[in-house]
């Protein structure tokens, strides 16, 4: 019986493994199983087939964190879900056929049902949230760059006026009278 850290150590060196043989199925350097899996989920896939190689990595990097068993498995859901929904995203942009027959079967009871911007939105929040939930941070979705567009920062005038008027005397003129006596 192995260790929990070694089983998920092993299946981490199958998902680099795997990432690599997707990367030269590509460029048609892994063979005949090569072509076939290219072909395959080039079909499915479309352009989401570039996708498979990046997230086989981050599943490889996860699996060798050391994060509990029920953590890995929301984190593969999460993967799984940002890929189906870029798939669809993609067929909805392009042609149907970029997002390969996952995208499209994805993309065409949305858009019959709302729209064209209102399945970008709906996809785009499944992409966010997949997100927020695989990288288990809130950061993607730059809030603190968020927070100094619209918080309000005094102008300069203000800053100078900041003096505060107690009795008819500042701050300044306060300390000024303190120091003379």
């Amino acid at each position: 019986y192995l260790k929990s850290e070694t089983k998920r150590a092993i299946l981490a060196v199958f998902a680099f493994a795997a990432a690599i043989f997707f990367i030269l199925a590509r460029f048609d350097i892994g063979g005949r199983a090569g072509q076939v899996s290219y072909q395959l989920l080039d079909k499915l896939f479309g352009w989401g087939f570039y996708l498979v190689p990046f997230l086989l990595l981050g599943l490889g990097i996860i699996l060798l964190r050391s994060i509990q068993v029920g953590l890995m498995t929301t984190k593969i859901i999460s993967g799984v879900l940002f890929l189906l929904s870029i798939l669809g995203c993609l067929s909805i942009i392009n042609k149907p056929e970029t997002g390969g027959l996952i995208g499209r079967s994805i993309a065409s009871p949305l858009l019959k049902f709302f729209d064209y911007y209102a399945s970008l939105v709906f996809l785009g929040a499944v992409v966010l949230v997949s997100l927020l939930v695989a990288l288990d941070t809130p950061q993607i979705l730059g809030l603190a760059l968020w927070k100094k567009l619209f918080s309000r920062q005094p102008t300069e005038a203000e800053d100078e006026n900041q003096n505060l008027i107690v009795n008819g005397e500042t701050e300044d003129d306060g300390k000024a009278s303190a120091k003379d006596e």
